[in-house]
């Protein structure tokens, strides 16, 4: 069984991918895509190995 962290994580990517899909004005577009970087950071950091993180790190941060 998947951890509530990781299944909460998700749940807050999918909802702000929605909210993006559906927004009707900028303002929510940039709201969401926010809220779904939100989500991905801890996502990213949930690896087994320091070298995945880091490399996912270097893959966001240029």
């Amino acid at each position: 069984m998947k951890s509530p962290n990781k299944l909460l994580f998700m749940f807050l990517m999918v909802s702000s991918t929605c909210m993006v899909a559906s927004s009707s004005n900028w303002l929510m577009t940039w709201m969401g895509l926010e809220i779904n970087m939100l989500g991905y950071i801890p996502l990213m950091f949930m690896k087994e190995s320091s070298s995945e993180s880091e490399a996912a790190v270097k893959y966001l941060v240029p």
